[in-house]
């Protein structure tokens, strides 16, 4: 893991910004293999076209972002928060551990993929999650409170002991999924566009 000046980064990034907009292709594509960027502050600006590779992003501040043509690979971001941010086009977060991160008040767009992901004991708080692919995720112990699934496919996904009071579920499918109780799946199953391989699912209690 190399260190690397984090200051410069964000001076890239915020030139980047300034100078291209929304001109999406005019954004010089940024690729960070094997950083230590532990504690990163990118709060409130704008990321597109960038991959983070290897990296050490435990606790990275990435409060109010909008993010465009991101992937996270291979990356510990345990504790980092995203509150508030926006997923547009293809943010990607792949064997990443997202243990204890703020994802309160996300919202997410068009190909949004999560594959390999552990998010246990993170708060995803009135969470908006669209049109989003989750494959091989660990929810244990997540706060969904108020949280919104839509139009979203779900994969060999366990979600015991997630407390999902309020969560709202529609015209998403779930296949090879934990849940807790019958009670859990019940609910989610109150709205009929929402579609369970109910053979494939694993209720605990």
């Amino acid at each position: 893991m190399r260190k690397v000046d984090k200051q410069e980064i964000l001076d890239f990034l915020k030139f980047s910004e300034e100078e291209y907009g929304d001109s999406l292709d005019l954004w010089e594509p940024l690729v960070l293999t094997s950083c230590d960027l532990e504690g990163i502050k990118l709060a409130d600006i704008v990321l597109k076209i960038i991959t983070f590779k290897d990296c050490n992003l435990k606790k990275a501040n990435f409060i109010g972002c909008y993010m465009q043509y991101i992937d996270f690979e291979n990356c510990d971001l345990e504790g980092a928060d995203f509150t508030g941010s926006t997923f547009a086009d293809e943010v990607q977060f792949n064997n990443v551990n997202l243990a204890k991160s703020q994802f309160v008040g996300i919202s997410t767009d068009e190909d949004c993929k999560f594959k390999n992901v552990n998010f246990d004991s993170a708060d995803l708080r009135k969470a908006e999650f669209s049109k989003t692919e989750f494959e091989n995720i660990s929810f244990i112990n997540v706060d969904l409170r108020f949280a919104e699934i839509f139009s979203s496919h779900l994969v060999n996904c366990d979600f015991s002991r997630s407390n999902m009071e309020r969560l709202t579920i529609s015209c998403s499918k779930f296949v090879k999924c934990t849940f807790d109780n019958i009670k859990s799946l019940e609910l989610m199953q109150r709205r009929d566009d929402n579609e369970f391989d109910r053979d494939s699912m694993v209720i605990k209690k």
